[in-house]
């Protein structure tokens, strides 16, 4: 059992990445005391964005399919557009597991009653990520120096949130803290 000691604080990072919200927090734990050392997040990158993402390389590919039958955009259509969020929440949990090298998406009477169907790569879905994958170094790098700690110095990284079963994501992280990603 490990037991906090007044002369070396235990420092532990928070990350949570859910739904809607990013956010990076260490603590030092010590006999009877809590401390938060640095808190730093970002507040507009979620699991969301990566469903949009996703949803938004859909739309596109069913655009190009399609050319010139369609009454519209199937980004200006909410109904269109919530089957192809609802497609791209299912083809993100499909490609997180390791290991996983394709989501399969079928969407039946997508738009104008034609049906859409395609397969999302894993290695194509994490080059779609990289803009938000590079977005998870600033607030870690960021409590790490108002901390005035290493990623070294910490005991332990407690990550919470749905957003962190994402495959890619467990990596990112995991290359910049320097550890193994599990």
């Amino acid at each position: 059992r490990k037991e906090f000691t007044k002369d070396k604080p235990t420092n532990v990072m928070f990350i949570d990445f859910g739904c809607t919200s990013y956010s990076v927090s260490i603590c030092a734990f010590e006999p009877g005391k809590l401390t938060v050392k640095s808190s730093h997040f970002d507040q507009e990158l979620g699991g969301r964005d990566f469903d949009l993402l996703i949803a938004t390389w859909l739309a596109g590919e069913f655009e190009a399919k399609y050319k010139g039958k369609l009454s519209g955009k199937p980004a200006e259509r909410p109904k269109t557009m919530n089957k192809l969020i609802a497609a791209a929440e299912k083809a993100k949990k499909t490609l997180s597991p390791a290991g996983v090298k394709e989501a399969r998406i079928n969407l039946e009477c997508l738009m104008d009653d034609l049906d859409f169907g395609t397969t999302l790569k894993a290695d194509k879905y994490e080059e779609m990520c990289a803009p938000l994958l590079a977005r998870l170094e600033g607030p870690v790098k960021r409590a790490l120096e108002e901390a005035s700690l290493q990623a070294s110095d910490l005991v332990s990284v407690e990550i919470v949130g749905g957003s962190t079963r994402i495959g890619c994501v467990k990596r990112t992280l995991a290359g910049i803290l320097g550890l193994d990603a599990k």
